[in-house]
């Protein structure tokens, strides 16, 4: 409770001393609920259709409908997300290794500063984190309980929500599902539990593809994924996010996007990226491994511009994802237990590499970083109360 209350005070004041405002593709998320709630349909500020994943613009249109539109709204929302992330990640800790290492993973990531700078912005991964968390904490219980079937549904819904806020966060909910299907001895029930957890994934992701096929033509979940692999893989492509702006792509983009539509310039895009990955193969591959690298590599201790508080709170994200990648190398003494999360840590980033590096990717990573470098510290501890918790039936 207390590691709650502090994470509920620190997001609090993050709310109250930042200027409320959006971050990257928190526009879209705004217009695409504010024109919900007024009846124009779901189209962000461009007038695209599908260009982002729809979750979290949903999340704030039903938000916007109950309590009015404001910027404030959203981010008392991002609040109680992160209370909830918090919690999932005790649970997640408890299940890996027990109450200590639960409560050290939640009071890690209750402190960690990105997190609570991220709760004034209109940013996914406000969703996008306690989704991942449950996801995982769903996954280990239908693990250790292959028999509990309804978790298998739980488990593809979920899987199903994360596709809808970003792709990317489904490759949590297909690990709890690979993992159960290499169990040995549970054959016919496992196919049977599969089929379920797809069931569960479909009821979520099928409505917005019907939708997608109805207005723009084609079953897709967005229409940016395309721009985004060419953006990382075209001449001149860096490490980090650079934008259409500047690119010999620019005009083309817009001239086709107004002529046939944002999935036929989509698709264009990404036939550019592939092109280019085939024809530079060897540099596309160093840029990949530069990238995966950079994923893991701390932030700047300073940055030019940034002084006083803010500079603190640089110094401090520092120290904290420098000590949490130490601490969750301590997990080899848990190794099978540390192997799961690492896992899905690493996959995560190679799932980002052919793109870009941007700092606020690593955030789903960390609550992993917090439960790994918690069980490193604690697990085998006396002090650890009876050990990991089971799931029952």
């Amino acid at each position: 409770m207390l590691v709650l209350i502090l994470a509920g005070v620190l997001r609090w004041l993050a709310i109250v001393r930042q200027p409320l405002g959006v971050e990257i593709d928190g526009l879209g998320y705004w217009t695409m609920a504010a024109n919900w709630v007024d009846g124009n349909g779901f189209v962000d500020h461009a007038g695209n259709r599908a260009f982002l994943n729809p979750g979290y613009g949903w999340f704030l249109a039903g938000l916007f409908q109950v309590f009015g539109m404001g910027l404030s709204v959203g981010a008392y929302a991002n609040l109680v997300l992160g209370l909830w992330s918090v919690a999932l990640c005790y649970r997640l800790g408890g299940l890996l290794g027990g109450k200590m290492v639960g409560l050290a993973a939640a009071f890690f990531w209750a402190v960690y500063v990105p997190a609570v700078a991220y709760t004034p912005f209109l940013a996914k991964e406000n969703l996008q984190i306690p989704l991942i968390l449950w996801s995982l904490c769903l996954g280990l219980e239908w693990v250790r309980n292959p028999l509990a079937w309804w978790r298998a549904g739980g488990l593809g819904a979920v899987t199903g929500m994360l596709a809808l806020v970003a792709m990317t966060g489904t490759l949590f909910g297909v690990m709890g599902l690979v993992v159960r299907c290499a169990l040995p001895g549970h054959g016919r029930s496992g196919l049977r539990q599969a089929l379920l957890w797809g069931t569960g994934v479909l009821v979520f992701v099928l409505p917005w593809l019907w939708r997608n096929e109805r207005v723009l033509g084609a079953p897709v979940l967005n229409t940016n994924s395309g721009l985004n692999l060419f953006l990382g893989n075209r001449e001149g492509a860096t490490l980090d996010y650079q934008g259409l702006e500047g690119t010999e792509f620019q005009a083309e983009w817009h001239r086709v996007r107004s002529a046939e539509g944002e999935v036929a310039v989509d698709r264009l895009a990404r036939q550019k990226a592939r092109t280019y990955i085939r024809e530079h193969p060897g540099h596309t591959l160093r840029l990949w491994f530069e990238r995966f690298w950079r994923f893991w590599m701390p932030p700047g201790w300073s940055s030019d511009g940034v002084e006083g508080a803010e500079a603190h709170a640089r110094r401090i994200w520092w120290i904290q994802w420098v000590g949490l990648l130490c601490g969750a190398l301590l997990a080899w003494r848990v190794p099978r237990t540390a192997a799961l999360l690492w896992v899905c840590a690493l996959v995560w980033a190679l799932a980002h590499a052919p793109f870009f590096v941007m700092s606020r990717f690593q955030l789903p990573v960390v609550p992993l970083l917090c439960v790994l470098t918690a069980l490193g510290l604690f697990a085998g501890s006396p002090r650890n109360g009876s050990g990991p918790a089971r799931a029952s039936g």
